[in-house]
């Protein structure tokens, strides 16, 4: 993404609006690249709705899970929000170099960070396949291993 990222803001002179497109840009490939996995690798039972609007959307239920899960978000996303704020305040310099170079290295760094996430995230979902499997042995290696 480092020649999009150069093409973005100085071949086509879009500088600030240019990273708008890149991230989008990204983003799309990024969900495109999620859906082609997940029809693939995904169990099929997933797809299969049978609960109503109204059973999926009971307001209790939800506000009880988004209260369990508010915290795990704040701390997965704060990242990135601290990012966003620094783009904020170099893009406020009106600094097209620096600019450019923060994205460059906002790019570079953040594919670990994604790639890392990405494991644990795909660790955890075999887990408790394996858990639902009733194979605790075989859970446990992978616990171990994520």
């Amino acid at each position: 993404m480092l020649p999009l990222s150069y093409i973005y803001i100085w071949g086509l002179g879009l500088k600030l609006q240019g990273f708008a497109l890149l991230r989008l840009t990204i983003e799309t490939v990024n969900s495109i690249g999620l859906i082609m996995i997940c029809k693939k690798y995904m169990d099929k039972r997933a797809y299969e709705f049978n609960e109503t609007f109204k059973e999926v959307f009971n307001w209790e239920q939800l506000k009880h899970q988004i209260k369990l899960v508010m915290p795990i978000l704040y701390g997965a996303y704060i990242g990135f929000a601290a990012v966003e704020c620094t783009l904020i305040i170099v893009a406020s310099t009106h600094d097209i170099d620096l600019l450019a170079s923060w994205i460059i290295n906002f790019n570079v760094l953040i594919y670990p960070y994604i790639y890392c996430m990405g494991s644990a995230q795909i660790t955890r979902t075999d887990v408790i396949i394996l858990i639902q499997k009733n194979k605790p042995i075989e859970a446990k290696k992978y616990a171990y291993l994520g």
